[in-house]
């Protein structure tokens, strides 16, 4: 014991019960208030994930009907790469992003996109639906159908769900006119 001023200090060892819960509450209240900023973060990344695939999609249609020559997207096996084609004789990965000047491809599932490809379902008329893992954009007309070696089949539908976290989003392919649509 120390007197000190007439007032007898002792030795804390802790915290007192009242402390714990007032820091204990704020923190909930801190992470309360961080919780909506996270989700609305995921929306906003997967929305710019479909973006980027309905962007991918619309570039092929227009480089097809631009220059004549078939264009196409290609999903990867494992579903974590998309990559633009230019299709005369054979298939050409050389199509570049308008922009940035290099190679047309997205990657999911990477260190920087850790959005996903949850399912897809493509079906071209007389194949088994997803037999086939590219969409070739006709050239001239712009009329998306498989690009299988012989006679190239007509799309009837490709849907593409994007996932991250809980939250998904669809992209949608019309078998008519090459729309592209994200819900």
């Amino acid at each position: 014991m120390c007197v000190l001023s007439g007032v007898i200090a002792r030795r804390e060892q802790g915290f007192t019960l009242l402390e714990a819960l007032t820091v204990v509450a704020i923190l909930a209240f801190v992470a309360s208030l961080a919780v909506p900023v996270f989700s609305a973060a995921k929306a906003r990344y997967l929305d710019m994930a479909a973006s980027d695939l309905a962007q991918a999609l619309r570039f092929a249609h227009a480089e097809a009907v631009r220059t004549h020559i078939a264009h196409g997207v290609h999903l990867d096996e494992d579903d974590t790469r998309i990559r633009l084609y230019r299709y005369d004789t054979a298939i050409d990965y050389g199509v570049h992003h308008p922009l940035r000047k290099q190679p047309y491809e997205i990657l999911y599932e990477s260190v920087g996109n850790p959005v996903f490809v949850a399912s897809k379902s493509l079906k071209f008329k007389n194949l088994s639906i997803n037999y086939q893992t590219n969409i070739a954009f006709a050239g001239g007309s712009g009329i998306p159908g498989s690009s299988s070696v012989g006679a190239s089949e007509p799309l009837e539908y490709a849907y593409f769900v994007l996932q991250y976290g809980e939250q998904k989003r669809t992209v949608s392919l019309s078998s008519i006119g090459g729309r592209v649509d994200i819900q």
